[in-house]
């Protein structure tokens, strides 16, 4: 699943915050230069939405894609029944 993770940085006299989303482990969305945690906040909540229906759509996908394949190689091996009277 997604984490959010804040940073806080300074520029000089006053406080600019960035934030940076990850998606197991890798960095997937970051943005800096907001000056006032709550639009810094607002963005980054978004943003993580935004993530999160990306993640969850992929991961859909993925599953479709493997039980695609799965009924691919199954059908591939499968032999009709022929109905041989002696």
């Amino acid at each position: 699943m997604a984490s959010l993770v804040f940073q806080l940085i300074y520029h000089g006299s006053g406080d600019v915050w960035g934030y940076v989303i990850e998606v197991d482990g890798e960095q997937v969305d970051s943005c800096w230069d907001f000056y006032g945690k709550d639009d810094c906040v607002a963005e980054a909540l978004n943003a993580y939405d935004n993530v999160v229906i990306e993640y969850e759509e992929k991961q859909a996908k993925l599953a479709e894609e493997k039980e695609q394949a799965v009924i691919e190689s199954v059908s591939a091996f499968a032999t009709p029944l022929v109905n041989e009277e002696c």
